[in-house]
């Protein structure tokens, strides 16, 4: 056989190796869920939507966190990447009990972690959440750790009608579509997120 082929030949096969590696990378930051369970994790404190933290790490311990809360239908954005690691990240309970989403490989062309998670109803008001990282082969590696949090219920209206003595609430703003009124003289009529009335 010529040693073109030869080379040919082995190029396939280190691509191969390298297929079935990315596919079990896939599974492989769900496996230490039960691990991650017993021995916990190391707490850094806490981060805050739109913060980004950095981290160097070492072993041991083996996992580190940060905390955070969120209500529910949060949507949760969690990136864990690296400059000279291989990032693992989960994301648990405050107990570590409870592992919610994990990941190792964002892409096939990245070793950064990216989770996506939408907090569910029934989680109600307030829960307090931890972002777990560690290095994949739990190497010496520096380690940024971001997190996102959007909420899918619209932020309350900026008007308080309790501290706008000089308008007239008059109308609710479902009624203001509906119902037509007059002012006194001197007055004009408004409207805004709060209602409708006189000011």
């Amino acid at each position: 056989m010529s040693s073109r082929w030869l080379i040919v030949l082995a190029g396939l096969a280190v691509g191969g190796c390298s297929a079935e590696s990315t596919d079990k990378d896939d599974q492989v930051a769900s496996t230490y869920a039960s691990e991650l369970t017993v021995t916990g994790a190391a707490y850094l404190g806490t981060i805050s939507s739109g913060q980004s933290k950095t981290s160097y790490y070492y072993d041991p311990p083996k996992y580190r966190a940060y905390g955070f809360t969120a209500k529910a239908g949060d949507n949760v954005v969690i990136d864990v990447t690296s400059p000279d690691g291989d990032a693992m990240a989960w994301l648990t309970d405050s107990t570590y009990a409870t592992t919610y989403a994990s990941n190792d490989d964002a892409s096939s062309r990245t070793l950064d972690s990216h989770i996506a998670y939408t907090v569910p109803q029934s989680a109600g008001s307030s829960k307090s959440y931890r972002i777990v990282f560690r290095d994949y082969d739990r190497l010496d590696a520096t380690f940024h750790i971001s997190l996102t949090i959007k909420s899918s219920t619209p932020p309350p209206p900026s008007c308080d009608p309790a501290k706008e003595p000089l308008r007239d609430y008059r109308y609710t703003p479902s009624q203001c579509g509906v119902v037509r009124y007059t002012c006194p003289a001197g007055w004009h009529a408004f409207q805004n997120a709060c209602g409708c009335g006189c000011e």
